[in-house]
């Protein structure tokens, strides 16, 4: 191997490791050759400082391209996990709706009522609100209507005629015509 290679690998194993490994022995490095004059040291050591400047250079650009590349790989990731979430939600809303509806018209419940994220679930309500139907309280069909209005099929104005024409009204006293719109003969004349 080259010389400049095994110095080159031994740096590069010291600064991985944290550890000091003590360099590859070139022939420049052998007590018994003749010195080196200082200012030959100065440029060595210069010219390697600059080598590995270049060198840390190019890999920091290198990293900086290679997160670039990886985190729009990510983002790509991320943009398909999501989509494929998002499809996976709507398909089983989509199943739930359908399943809601079938329990319902199987039921005879209105879709309100049936509550759940399992056909158990579903039927389970379903079935509460039909008790709950079947238990609540029905109105008497004899009775009549709490508002006073009468069964059905009763007169209108079964306290007395329609009045029908104001020259009916030019007959009545005052306390007659009011005794008559309260009675709700005075309606039709009215327009109501």
């Amino acid at each position: 191997m080259p010389k400049s290679t095994e110095n080159d690998q031994a740096e590069i194993k010291q600064e991985a490791t944290g550890a000091t490994v003590p360099a590859a022995k070139s022939p420049g490095d052998d007590p018994k050759a003749p010195a080196k004059s200082s200012e030959q040291n100065s440029e060595d050591w210069k010219a390697q400082a600059r080598k590995w400047e270049e060198r840390a250079r190019s890999n920091f650009t290198k990293a900086k391209k290679l997160d670039e590349i990886e985190e729009a790989n990510k983002t790509e990731l991320e943009k398909a996990t999501e989509r494929a979430a998002k499809a996976e939600k709507a398909a089983k809303d989509a199943e739930l709706k359908a399943l809601r509806a079938e329990v319902a018209s199987a039921k005879g419940v209105p879709l309100k009522f049936v509550i759940g994220q399992t056909r158990e679930e579903m039927e389970a309500t379903a079935d509460d609100a039909i008790e709950w139907r079947g238990s609540a309280s029905k109105p008497d069909p004899a009775a009549p209507p709490a508002s006073g209005a009468g069964k059905q099929g009763d007169r209108i104005a079964s306290k007395g005629e329609q009045i029908v024409s104001s020259d009916q009204l030019k007959n009545m006293k005052p306390a007659e015509i009011l005794q008559a719109r309260k009675d709700g003969r005075l309606d039709h004349l009215m327009g109501i």
